[in-house]
């Protein structure tokens, strides 16, 4: 279940034991901030424990200590299973075929893959993987609220745009964007206060230069240097893009299917996709060349890093005008 259902879900039946999986670090804040307000009640120190380093047997050791003045322990558990063994795992199902009825033992993991083999009735599922556009603006606007910040649509949606759906990322730019200006922020507010993620930038960047604007190409161009990123850095993540525009066009697999493959979100294969309507797949190919080629001679000492970006920006310029 994704953890905007967690809340409702421990009011109609609390598990003995739970998994919370994915990337997104503010999702698992918040879903760990839910499990902590529902089980803990008025004495949380005395009945939560965290763990990050030991043996499986130790924690649900902890787990069959009776709880403090309340009806339940909370033991969180952090990454703890990715390095566990096969005695370990089975020392996991057994605890699940007979778990403590006076704890709620929580494991926090990066992966899904890591911890799917454990599904009984007796656990749940977090899904804190990032979010779609749709969701994330929702769960920002709800934020935005509690910082006495309105706004419309769109400026949510460039809030959420610009730090790749990154709720963590999006959350602290709010928290800018409060500190700056109070009551309704703009579209103008965003693009002066907002930090842009840079494969958003380097979206910006390939739009740009797909439709023939030097100018605005230059200006984002001027924003990723701004970022401290090295020029080759950042030539080296314009390159892979490309690259990216490239083989998504070419290919017809679906965009879960192209985000399984390359390790990326659905919405990065989408951005990408989008972009590459711009170009012709000849435009593409050679200017992933070209990229590909500049990086070779700089690696060679044949330019220097910033003259080696501003050469393959004009390149790809050049490039699309034909």
């Amino acid at each position: 279940m994704k953890v905007n259902y967690l809340k409702n879900s421990i009011n109609q039946s609390l598990k003995p034991l739970y998994f919370v999986t994915g990337e997104d670090a503010y999702l698992v804040d918040s879903a760990l901030d839910i499990f902590k307000q529902y089980i803990l009640g008025d004495m949380p120190e005395l009945n939560l424990s965290i763990v990050e380093e030991g043996q499986l047997r130790e924690v649900f050791n902890q787990a069959f200590m009776m709880p403090f003045m309340a009806d339940y322990r909370l033991i969180i558990v952090k990454g703890l299973l990715s390095k566990t063994n096969d005695i370990d795992k089975n020392i996991l199902k057994e605890y699940i075929s007979n778990p403590s009825d006076t704890a709620v033992v929580v494991f926090v993991e990066n992966s899904l893959d890591t911890v799917k083999e454990f599904k009984s009735d007796l656990v749940d599922y977090v899904d804190c993987s990032y979010l779609d556009l749709g969701e994330c603006e929702q769960l920002l606007r709800e934020y935005a609220g509690q910082h006495s910040i309105v706004a419309d649509n769109a400026v949510y949606k460039m809030i959420v745009e610009y730090t790749d759906r990154d709720m963590s990322r999006a959350t602290i730019e709010i928290s800018k964007l409060a500190d700056y200006k109070q009551g309704t922020i703009t579209i103008e507010d965003v693009e002066l206060m907002v930090t842009k993620d840079v494969e958003y930038a380097v979206f910006e960047l390939s739009n740009a230069i797909g439709v023939g604007n030097s100018k605005k190409a230059m200006n984002v161009l001027a924003s990723l240097i701004a970022t401290n990123l090295s020029p080759m850095a950042i030539l080296s993540t314009i390159t892979n893009y490309y690259r990216r525009m490239l083989l998504f066009s070419l290919s017809d697999a679906t965009v879960d299917e192209l985000a399984k493959a390359y390790k990326i979100k659905p919405y990065a294969v989408d951005k990408a996709r989008q972009s590459a309507k711009s170009y012709t797949q000849r435009n593409l190919k050679a200017i992933v060349d070209k990229l590909e080629e500049i990086e070779y001679m700089f690696k060679k000492g044949m330019y220097q890093e910033a003259m080696a970006l501003n050469i393959a920006i004009y390149e790809c310029l050049n490039i699309k005008r034909g």
